[in-house]
């Protein structure tokens, strides 16, 4: 058995036409792209995950007492979260949007403390970036002010001719 296939990017990765290639990024240049390089399935909340998510990272950064569920990020969890578009928040929903909103704290204190372990998962395709896999640890690094970080492309050729 080959390695398992966890998501999108991986599948994209194992394609026989992908050609994978490790390298490095500015995170100046990821950070100014960031709402165009976003998922285009995902790219209309691409505001709301960027800068939420930078305003709990800023304000852990800074050593501030966060309230987990006073934070933009949780709102923007909270909006997008199936349970409460299903307006059925239950204790167990709850203690699930305040884990990923807590995963995300954990996330930056491990990144600053080992660096960032794992690269950034870039598609590109038909000339377009997209950010798969990574985009939280980008706002840490740019927050952190890491100028480099690690990348991974995956660039996949849709030319089918010989």
């Amino acid at each position: 058995m080959g390695k398992e296939i966890t998501d999108y990017f991986d599948r994209v990765c194992s394609f026989n036409t992908t050609v994978v290639v490790d390298s490095e990024a500015s995170v100046k240049t990821l950070w100014d792209n960031r709402y165009s390089y976003y998922n285009p399935i995902k790219k209309n909340h691409a505001k709301d995950f960027y800068d939420s998510f930078e305003d709990l990272i800023r304000l852990t950064h800074a050593a501030k007492e966060v309230d987990i569920q006073k934070t933009s990020y949780w709102d923007y969890i909270r909006v997008y979260h199936k349970a409460w578009k299903e307006k059925i928040l239950t204790q167990e929903s709850i203690g699930g949007m305040t884990a990923k909103v807590q995963n995300g704290i954990n996330l930056y204190y491990d990144i600053k403390e080992k660096g960032m372990l794992n690269p950034i998962g870039i598609i590109i395709e038909d000339g377009n970036f997209i950010i798969y896999r990574g985009c939280r640890r980008l706002v840490i690094l740019h927050v952190l002010g890491v100028e480099r970080l690690k990348v991974q492309y995956a660039i996949v050729n849709n030319n089918t001719s010989t």
